[in-house]
Formats: C-alpha cells, sequence, structure tokens
C-alpha cells in the first residue's frame, strides 16, 4: 500500500510539472523530435503548415554538413510518393505519418512534422544529427528529410508490422514465445549500441512498446529518438531539467531529478521486458490494491519461487527450453528495474544474457520506496564479487 500511494504522488508529482511546463509554452510549438511512425494517438488535425512560420532562421547548410545525412527530400518528390498524402498509417501530437514508395520502389513511412517555429526548428536539426550519426540493424533507419518552406518531414524505413505495443496489448493478437524473446534480445542489441558503441554515446530516454517497432519478419527495432541526449562515457551522470517521458517507464532517479546515466534506459528496458512476457501493460489500475502494479507482482512471485504464474495466461511454450528462456528474461527485468540503479547490469550485459553468454544470477529481490543512491558504486562491487558475475 506504501508503494502504491508513494508511485501515485510520484506520477501526480511528474503530471503537475508537465501542466506547469506545458503553460509556459505557445500552444503552437510542438517538439519535432524523431518519434515512432505508428501507434501514437492524440493527433492535432489542423493542414500540414498550419501555424508553422516562415524558417527565417533555419540554417540549411547545417543539414547539409551533417556526418551521414539522409537524402534531402523536395516536397513535391513526397507528395508524390505519397500520393498526394493519402495512405496515413500513424498520427500523434507531432503530427502525421503516411505510407509511400520512392522512384526506385522502396516503401517508407513519411511523417510531417507540426508547427515547427523558434526553438523547435533548432531541436529538429540537432536530433537529425543524432540520429544520422547511427547505424545500426536494431535502430530505425532514417532515409531522408524535407526542409522546404513550412514543411518539416521526416522519411523512415517502412516497418509493416507497426509498434510491439499493438501486439502485446490487443486482445486479437499475441506473439508466440519465440517471436517476444527476440524481439527482447534485438531491443537490446539497439540499447546496447546506442550506449556503448555509438560515436557520440546516447541515452534513449524513452524506451517503451510504442517506440520499438517490428518489420516484415517480427525483427524489432528502436525508434524515437525526440528525447536522445549524448552523455559522455566518462561521467557517472547527467542531470536534465524539465522531466519528460513516460510514466511506468521513467527510472526512479529521474522522477526524483537525480542525475540520469545510461542504467536509466535499463530500468526502462526492464519495465517492457515484463510487458513482453505478460503481454499486458505493468501498470492496471482496474486491478485491486495488490495487483495493480505488475513490477511489484513480479518482485513478491519470485520470492515465492512461482515465476510460471507471471507468464501471460494462454501463452503456449512449445520448446522445451522455453520455459527457462521465460524465467532467464523475468529475472534479467528484475535486475534491471533494481531501485539502485547501481546494482543494475548495463544493456551490453543484458545482451549476454540473453545470449546465453553470462549466466544470470538470482537478483535481490527487496522492492520498496524511497530510492536508494543510483551511484553506489561500491555496493555493485561487492554485489559482484560476492556471486563471481561482472556487471559493466
Amino acid at each position: 500500500m506504501l508503494t502504491k500511494l508513494l508511485t501515485v504522488f510520484l506520477t501526480r508529482r511528474y503530471t503537475l510539472r508537465c501542466e506547469r511546463r506545458d503553460r509556459r509554452s505557445p500552444p503552437s510549438k510542438i517538439k519535432g523530435g524523431i518519434s515512432p511512425p505508428y501507434g501514437i494517438e492524440g493527433i492535432d488535425t489542423s493542414p500540414l503548415c498550419a501555424n508553422v512560420a516562415a524558417p527565417d532562421d533555419f540554417d540549411r547548410d547545417y543539414l547539409k554538413n551533417l556526418i551521414g545525412l539522409p537524402t534531402i527530400f523536395s516536397f513535391q518528390a513526397l507528395e508524390t510518393a505519397t500520393g498526394s498524402f493519402g495512405k496515413e498509417i500513424g498520427r500523434g501530437g507531432f503530427g502525421k505519418v503516411y505510407k509511400g514508395t520512392l522512384m526506385d520502389g522502396t516503401e517508407v513511412a513519411v511523417k510531417c512534422l507540426l508547427n515547427q517555429t523558434g526553438h523547435g526548428q533548432r531541436e529538429f536539426c540537432a536530433e537529425i544529427a543524432t540520429i544520422s550519426s547511427l547505424n545500426h540493424s536494431n535502430l530505425v533507419s532514417l532515409r531522408g528529410v524535407c526542409v522546404e518552406g513550412c514543411h518539416r518531414i521526416l522519411v523512415y524505413e517502412l516497418m509493416p508490422n507497426g509498434s510491439l505495443d499493438r501486439w502485446l496489448f490487443s486482445s486479437d493478437k499475441q506473439l508466440d514465445w519465440k517471436t517476444r524473446y527476440s524481439i527482447a534480445l534485438d531491443t537490446a542489441r539497439g540499447l546496447a549500441y546506442l550506449h556503448e558503441e555509438s560515436r557520440l554515446g546516447i541515452l534513449h530516454l524513452d524506451v517503451k512498446p510504442q517506440n520499438i517497432l517490428l518489420d516484415e519478419d517480427f525483427k524489432a527495432k528502436v525508434s524515437d529518438f525526440g528525447m536522445a541526449r549524448s552523455l559522455n562515457r566518462d561521467s557517472e551522470s547527467s542531470v536534465m531539467t524539465g522531466m519528460r517521458g513516460t510514466p511506468g517507464y521513467m527510472a526512479p532517479e529521474w522522477l526524483l531529478e537525480r542525475g540520469i546515466t545510461y542504467k536509466t534506459d535499463v530500468f526502462s528496458y526492464g519495465m517492457v521486458l515484463l510487458e513482453i512476457v505478460r503481454g499486458s501493460k505493468n501498470v492496471d489500475h482496474s486491478q485491486d490494491s495488490e495487483n495493480w502494479y505488475f513490477p511489484s507482482v513480479a518482485f513478491q512471485k519470485a520470492r515465492q519461487g512461482k515465476m510460471d504464474e507471471l507468464i501471460q495466461s494462454g501463452l503456449q511454450l512449445k520448446r522445451p527450453q522455453e520455459m527457462d528462456e521465460a524465467h532467464l528474461l523475468i529475472k534479467t527485468a528484475l535486475w534491471c528495474i533494481q531501485n539502485n540503479s547501481a546494482l543494475r547490469p548495463s544493456m551490453g550485459t543484458v545482451v549476454r544474457f540473453l545470449e546465453g553468454d553470462l549466466e544470470v544470477r538470482d537478483p535481490p529481490l527487496t522492492y520498496m520506496l524511497p530510492f536508494a543512491s543510483s551511484t553506489d558504486d561500491e555496493t555493485l562491487t561487492d554485489l559482484d564479487c560476492e556471486g563471481g558475475q561482472e556487471f559493466s
């Protein structure tokens, strides 16, 4: 009960801050981030160029000089590719997404952003700079941009099966276990690349099923770099003002305005793992006070030795090793959502867990608030030495 009350308090605190931030900002100014092409609700239905100022201060040379910048499309070319923007496949506060076909036959998702003025234009440039520097098979690829007149358009590779949430939280769709495990591993590889292999060292800061897209073969790719930030790999943490993110996936140190680290993404990933195993959302206020918050239930069932009860009801585990894989995902998730961020593994370590290269020990099963220090490196060292497992 205490956990529920504190969680509700923190969520309400976050909501109030968002409301204050929105009152300070003009309603026509919407952040132009690299957002997921599909599965977003709450669209502004105004025309493409509504409330968009002329780009007097927009420096096109900035885009042209970026390393790895994809093609710069004309608006006419994208209008042709989409059949005059005739097939809408997604929408959200950022704008609308249309299916298109380029001259070479490549199918793409064309996202038209709304209300790009002032600060939004600078963020648009910065975010394109981030995603254009990335190249990994588990990250959605940006194929090009359009910055003509009032138009701010992003062109992505098309992901035919949409976002993961459509498959996890839909009553008429269900992913088999092999596909779920593959999605978990693909996502871990994408995040590990961002944290440990990319040139800049990038925190995603909005890891959730809506931002994990699936291609025709259900290969998962991380999308939405609108909130991404670079972090020096030698830095212990970075303090961000003006919290933005998705309640239910945000790490406690972020909610409490402590420094964020790569482990902040690890927490969000752990929450996604639980939803992959369970096949439904972690927060369900229709449940009673003991079961509304699934992470607490997961820790309780793990303490009782009843992890089988955490797996989605009706999900058939056909291969002999699939139950072991389910237990592995659950234990990995419980490591990832430790309140003390120092106890969470790196995403590189998570990849080794899921690939079978590193044994996953039983995680600490105490889950309570308030949250522990996010920089308790000594505790992490002692724990790893005790169990013979190295986290990095």
